[in-house]
């Protein structure tokens, strides 16, 4: 079994005692722990993976050509509007609700019940 290793914290080679050994030390298996209980608690973290999440979904959506969604299809896609920005609306838009989400918005009615899909920079009507 003298078998090389490469240690994923420091990237020092090293030869394993046994099978299942992936870090050179305990010192480096110690700090590797505590590196992902961080990320584990950083409340920030899961935030960024919605909105990530909610830009790749809109995108893909929205070069499929679809350019309205009901309620249901809006969840069916995953898209979470909770952490949607709400924009102001303009005159064109009044009465309507628009949430941003970064390169793309949605324009909906206050019942929710269907989001029409824009780009920012491209004008649309509803």
């Amino acid at each position: 079994m003298e078998t090389e290793k490469t240690c994923p914290w420091d990237g020092e080679k090293f030869t394993p005692t046994h099978n299942n050994e992936i870090y050179c030390s305990d010192a480096c298996y110690d700090a590797a722990k505590a590196e992902r209980q961080k990320r584990k608690r950083d409340p920030v973290r899961g935030l960024i993976l919605i909105l990530m999440n909610n830009h790749e979904r809109i995108a893909n959506v929205y070069t499929e050509g679809k350019t309205s969604l009901t309620n249901q299809e809006l969840e069916a896609y995953g898209i979470d509007v909770s952490l949607s920005r709400h924009m102001q609306p303009t005159t064109e838009h009044s009465g309507k609700l628009m949430l941003d989400f970064g390169e793309y918005y949605l324009i909906t009615e206050p019942n929710f019940l269907t989001f029409k899909i824009c780009k920012h920079g491209t004008s649309t009507t509803v």
